[in-house]
């Protein structure tokens, strides 16, 4: 430091030579570190979303056929395609396959569509296993899979109004085919298809376990956790789906079973967001309301929501009686427009080819591996409530408003069925958990007007 002097001889005081008042090379480094990461954050990201957005469209590209081309049996015959499909051939002991095709694209083509629909499960698969057999035409999905371009189908999956389905076909469907299944074993597949997507619900999370489709039953500890969290509502759901469609569109509650409105109605299709409790107070403020109908039912899109037929997914997979309940489905299909059936004698060869020789590539529920399906156990209390449900069914539907309505005929009958079959299952002790994990009580939840 250099002392100055004025002309008097006085100082004026201490000057610094010019120095650095801070490190700057620390100082740079110490906030460019920061910065850094930020740019390599940035970087990152742009990155995940490119690659998210490649993986996205070609994934579509890929579902330009429905979700359940990705789920066919990974088989390395010379000469499988994506699918194959019976047709008839001279002889009426054989019939052969070939790859199926789109329904005709073109908008002004007439081409009669019909909606198959059940409480989520294996039901539907069945179903449009044997109607794709009988047309060699495609089905489409309800999950949005197919969005990169629309498509028409002549056939259509969903189990819209249950929370996994959506309406997806707006007015392109003419007509539905209800497809019925055990609730005891509904429930219990389309746990195990949770279970094998990982209980994902966003497009990408379901793509990327598609393969896992109808090939696992989960271990009996995750179904028993499923189970006591889920099987109220879900039985609940299970009749609910058939009431829905039964009346046409009918908007009811879910637990009390009485009219609804809308506004509740939307609350029932988002349990993640509305629980028991909000389901149960909404509904006790629901007072004098009126018949509701869904809008996509009617003017909305379709004109009559109610089934022209219901078929049982048991009877479809059973060697006794699958040709004839497969002929139900073939029956409300024949002779509508762009729809081409195969002929009469060929019909139980599609059947016994589909069913003994699985020869369509797709992976059904019998492809399942995993605990053998006795040791997903129920309470006495579960069982109970499938019979309540059954019984109530059953009561409702053959009732003077539903009597003289052939597919409610059908319908009782069916559940006739799984009354008995039910009860033989209660019958047996091994079948039943002993002892429940938690008091059973705390599931039953009074509806109180």
């Amino acid at each position: 430091m250099e002392m100055r002097t004025r002309n008097d001889g006085r100082p004026t005081g201490a000057t610094h030579k010019p120095t650095r008042m801070f490190n700057t090379s620390s100082i740079m480094q110490t906030y460019s570190r920061p910065k850094i990461a930020f740019k390599l954050f940035c970087v990152l990201a742009l990155c995940v979303s490119l690659l998210n957005t490649i993986i996205h469209k070609l994934s579509e590209q890929q579902l330009s056929f429905p979700i359940y081309s990705s789920l066919r049996n990974r088989r390395e015959e010379e000469g499988f395609t994506i699918r194959r499909k019976l047709v008839d051939t001279p002889s009426e002991d054989d019939c052969k396959w070939v790859e199926p095709g789109m329904a005709n694209q073109n908008p002004e083509f007439d081409l009669f569509s019909t909606v198959l629909t059940s409480y989520p499960g294996a039901a539907k698969r069945a179903a449009f296993m044997h109607l794709e057999g009988l047309t060699e035409l495609l089905t489409g999905d309800d999950h949005g899979l197919n969005v990169h371009e629309p498509q028409r189908y002549a056939f259509y999956k969903s189990q819209y109004p249950h929370h996994t389905g959506e309406w997806s076909w707006g007015e392109e469907a003419n007509q539905s085919v209800y497809i019925l299944q055990n609730p005891r074993t509904a429930l219990m597949t389309h746990m195990f298809l949770l279970s094998e997507i990982h209980y994902k619900n966003n497009w990408n999370d379901v793509f990327a376990n598609l393969d896992r489709v109808f090939t696992l039953r989960p271990p009996a500890e995750e179904w028993i956790k499923w189970r006591d969290s889920r099987f109220y509502d879900e039985i609940h759901l299970w009749r609910w789906h058939i009431d829905f469609w039964m009346e046409g569109g009918l908007l009811r509650d879910l637990f009390s079973h009485e009219l609804t409105n809308r506004e509740q109605f939307e609350k029932i299709r988002n349990p993640s967001i509305y629980q028991f409790t909000d389901l149960f107070n909404g509904q006790r403020e629901v007072i004098d309301v009126e018949a509701v109908y869904d809008g996509h039912c009617g003017g909305g899109g379709m004109l009559e929501c109610r089934p022209v037929a219901i078929a049982s997914y048991e009877r479809i997979m059973d060697e006794d009686t699958g040709p004839q309940e497969v002929a139900k489905l073939a029956a409300v299909i024949e002779d509508k427009p762009g729809i081409n059936v195969v002929e009469q004698s060929s019909r139980d060869c599609v059947w016994r080819n589909i069913f003994n020789y699985k020869v369509t590539g797709e992976r059904d529920d019998r492809n399942r591996v995993g605990p053998a399906l006795q040791d997903y156990k129920l309470t006495w209390f579960e069982v109970a409530m499938i019979k309540d449900q059954l019984v109530s069914v059953r009561d409702k539907y053959t009732s003077p408003d539903w009597i003289s309505n052939p597919v409610a005929t059908d319908l009782v009958t069916y559940v006739n069925e799984y009354i008995i079959e039910n009860d033989n299952f209660a019958s047996n002790a091994n079948n039943l958990e002993r002892e429940p994990t938690e008091n059973p009580t705390q599931h039953l939840h009074t509806i109180v007007p």
